[in-house]
């Protein structure tokens, strides 16, 4: 059966026609692209691509799954296969099995929308291994959101899934490069595919909420989801690992006394903004400041944190510089300074040296508002860190299993910096 992340590599390597290329358009390295191949290649028993003046071609042999993949054996006439979310292997012969769970029952509909494996007729399934250690379980799980090309989760579940001697892969559906495809259609797609999970990022957090069976206590409280498990019945449940994030990286990277008993000001009342509110609350501080250029989105968080911590503690923030002035320091919850989002949401010439700064952002891991904020001498916190904590809590969720929190770390440092030495991609338009 060949595996979601194989099909991938093959599709990468057929349309920039080289290991390399396709190393920079999935961001990971070309040894990493060479094993996946020769993986591959085993498991059909025959050899995938020829090497001719510099450029990996298909060979004969393999025309049949080429043209099954991309709608002929140099990619000419594109199937609808590859415009669907997945981008998988059409269901030609052989049995139908996503990461080993029958789908035969699926109409063909149902099976593009999903996406589904190809298992050779006359061929065994097999189980990839390093060294023996990995088991016969399989996890699929992903992100959905958009401008999401760039995230690291990937990286971070893959690793956990090694490390827990799983078969799993990490699947990026981005809003962006998905023109038609509702949230709803995705989350159908994902429950029909047999996902374990998903999390859900800018822009899903709140419109994901009523498309769930079941939301946590947690996660209603805070008014946000941002991950998503999927029963095998398909029954969905909604959980927030952003306040865990948030809360987790600010008593490593600052330290509780930061906050505790001070004033912080928040910018931004939307889904990570609100988790950040509370996850403020958890770490002691006594006035959350709330700021949002929509007016409504900040009242409603205001009188949410007044509901379940006392009207004391919460309230809309005037002049966001004066607010900053007397606080202890300045979170920024908003997109902007993310990639594709310019900008500083913080008014620079009110920070000084005294204040902490902190920002969800981690792409990039240096957003205008941290340099501006390390250039007045400010203590400041980046997004990296919080993406390192809800991860592990996500992968908890998802699998049942608990990770190492540190190796989490490490593998986020050397995925950053394997994403910020990569050429840029080229785009079109």
């Amino acid at each position: 059966m060949l595996t979601l992340r194989q099909i991938e590599v093959i599709r990468a390597i057929m349309i920039t026609g080289s290991v390399g290329g396709a190393a920079r358009l999935l961001n990971v390295s070309s040894p990493g692209i060479s094993r996946v191949m020769k993986h591959a290649e085993a498991l059909l028993g025959l050899k995938l691509f020829s090497k001719k003046g510099g450029r990996y071609t298909p060979t004969r042999e393999a025309s049949d799954i080429f043209t099954q993949i991309n709608g002929g054996p140099n990619g000419a006439g594109k199937s609808t296969m590859f415009k669907t979310v997945f981008g998988l292997l059409p269901v030609r012969t052989g049995s139908v099995r996503f990461d080993g769970r029958e789908t035969t029952g699926f109409s063909p509909r149902q099976m593009i929308d999903a996406g589904v494996c190809y298992v050779p007729q006359g061929r065994r399934s097999a189980t990839a291994s390093r060294g023996g250690e990995m088991s016969e379980r399989r996890s699929l799980v992903g992100l959905i959101g958009a401008n999401i090309m760039g995230s690291l989760s990937p990286a971070l579940h893959e690793d956990a899934f090694a490390a827990a001697g799983i078969h799993g892969y990490y699947h990026l559906m981005d809003l962006d490069r998905l023109p038609g495809r509702r949230l709803e259609d995705l989350l159908g797609a994902v429950k029909a595919a047999g996902f374990d999970g998903v999390n859900v990022t800018f822009p899903c957090k709140q419109a994901v909420m009523p498309l769930l069976d079941e939301i946590s206590a947690e996660a209603q409280q805070i008014g946000a989801v941002n991950s998503v498990t999927i029963a095998a019945s398909g029954r969905t449940t909604g959980y927030n690992t952003d306040r865990s994030g948030f809360r987790g990286n600010f008593e490593e990277g600052l330290g509780r006394g930061c906050v505790e008993g001070k004033t912080a000001v928040l910018v931004g009342a939307g889904g990570a903004g609100r988790a950040v509110a509370f996850a403020l609350m958890d770490l002691g501080a006594a006035t959350v400041l709330v700021h949002d250029t929509d007016m409504g989105r900040a009242a409603s968080l205001v009188a949410d944190l007044a509901l379940h911590k006392g009207a004391s503690r919460a309230r809309l923030a005037g002049s966001l510089a004066d607010a900053i002035a007397a606080a202890a320091g300045v979170v920024n919850a908003t997109p902007i300074g993310m990639s594709g989002f310019a900008g500083n949401p913080v008014p620079v010439e009110a920070l000084r040296p005294q204040h902490w700064v902190a920002d969800v952002i981690y792409t990039p891991i240096e957003t205008e508002l941290i340099k501006a904020a390390q250039a007045k001498g400010a203590r400041t916190l980046t997004g990296g860190g919080m993406c390192v904590h809800q991860a592990v809590e996500a992968f908890r969720l998802f699998t049942g299993l608990a990770t190492d929190i540190q190796r989490m770390h490490r593998t986020f440092a050397r995925a950053l910096a394997a994403r910020d030495a990569a050429p840029a991609p080229v785009t079109s338009g």
